[in-house]
C-alpha cells in the first residue's frame, strides 16, 4: 500500500453515501489516499453494491465483516487490513456524511501533525448546518459529570460544559488547539500511534470511544489537537438514526461510560456502582416511555 494516508470508512447501510464520499476525497489535491471500507454485514446488500462500483479501483479495498461488529471493532478490521499490506503511513477514521470545502485538508492535517512534538491525534473544527458542532472536541469528564448526566433531575439543575469554545479560522494557519478528545466522525494519526494505544476498545459496539482514545493518548504522553484553520460539514448519519432508537442509543452510551471508568480509570468500584444506579434510573424511564410511545 503505496499511500501517504489511508481512509477507514465503516459503512451500514449507507452504500450510497459511501460511494459519494469516496468519490469527494479523491478531489483532495497533494496527498496519495487509499480507502478500506469495511461493510458491517448490511442488510440491504450493501457490500454487493460496493464491490460492483470499486471492484476495479485500486485505491479502494473492501472488507466485509461477517456481523455488525459496531464502531470499534469495524474501525480495527480496517487498521489491521492495512496491517496486512505492512502499511505505516496516515490513517484516517472517517464517517462517510462528512464533507471538505477546501480540496488541501489533508495535506494540511499530515503538515501540522508533522511539525508537532509528541502529536496524538489530529482533527479539522466540525460543522454542522455549517455552525460551530460542541461535540467537535471535548474534555475528559469526571465520574461526577457523567452521574450528572445520567440523572434527569440533576442534568436540569446543574449544566455541565465539557467542550472547547472553538472558532474557525481559516487566516489563521497555526491556530491548533489541544484537546482531550476529537470527535469519531473524522481525525487523522499514523499507524505508529494507533498501535501504541492498542486500536480502539472493541468492548464498546457505539458511543464514548472517544474519551478512551483521549485517555489512552495520555497515558503515553502524547497530545490531540484541533486545528481551527480548517473545517468539515458534518451530516448527522441516517443509518446510526434508522438503526438505533434512542432509547438503545442511550443504553450504548452508558455502557460505553462504565467500560471507561472500569478500564481506563482509578474509579474504585463504589464510584461505578453508583454511576450505574443513576443510569439504570434514567434507563427505565426511557424504557416506560419507549414502551408507551414506542422507538424514536
Amino acid at each position: 500500500m503505496n499511500f501517504d494516508i489511508i481512509l477507514i470508512i465503516v459503512n451500514y447501510r449507507t452504500y450510497k453515501d459511501t460511494i459519494e464520499y469516496v468519490t469527494h476525497i479523491k478531489n483532495q489535491k497533494g496527498v496519495k489516499i487509499g480507502f478500506i471500507i469495511i461493510d458491517n454485514d448490511s442488510p440491504n446488500n450493501s457490500y454487493a453494491y460496493l464491490e460492483v462500483e470499486f471492484k476495479n479501483d485500486p485505491y479502494v479495498f473492501l472488507v466485509c465483516s461477517n456481523k455488525n461488529v459496531g464502531y470499534a471493532q469495524g474501525n480495527n478490521l480496517g487498521i489491521k487490513e492495512a496491517e496486512k499490506y505492512n502499511y505505516n503511513g496516515y490513517i484516517a477514521i472517517s464517517n462517510n456524511d462528512i464533507w471538505f470545502e477546501d480540496e488541501y485538508t489533508l495535506t494540511k492535517l499530515i503538515d501540522k501533525h508533522n511539525s508537532l512534538k509528541h502529536a496524538g491525534f489530529i482533527a479539522p473544527t466540525m460543522l454542522i448546518n455549517d455552525k460551530i458542532a460542541k461535540h467537535s472536541a471535548f474534555k475528559l469528564p469526571t465520574l461526577k459529570d457523567d452521574i450528572i448526566d445520567a440523572t434527569y433531575f440533576l442534568k436540569k439543575l446543574i449544566n455541565i460544559d465539557l467542550y472547547y469554545h472553538l472558532r474557525p479560522d481559516p487566516q489563521n494557519k497555526s491556530s491548533l488547539i489541544k484537546v482531550d478528545c476529537v470527535s469519531g466522525a473524522f481525525f487523522i494519526g499514523t499507524m505508529d500511534l494507533f498501535k501504541k494505544i492498542d486500536l480502539f476498545d472493541e468492548r464498546t459496539f457505539l458511543y464514548e470511544e472517544e474519551r478512551i482514545i483521549g485517555k489512552k493518548v495520555k497515558h503515553i504522553n502524547k497530545q490531540n489537537y484541533i486545528d481551527t484553520s480548517l473545517v468539515y460539514n458534518h451530516k448527522v448519519s441516517s443509518s446510526i438514526s434508522t438503526s438505533i432508537d434512542s432509547y438503545h442509543r442511550r443504553k450504548l452510551v452508558f455502557k460505553g461510560r462504565v467500560i471507561y471508568y472500569k478500564y481506563y480509570s482509578d474509579t474504585g468500584k463504589i464510584g461505578i456502582l453508583l454511576l450505574k444506579a443513576f443510569q439504570y434510573y434514567t434507563i427505565i424511564r426511557l424504557w416506560i416511555k419507549y414502551k408507551i410511545l414506542g422507538p424514536g
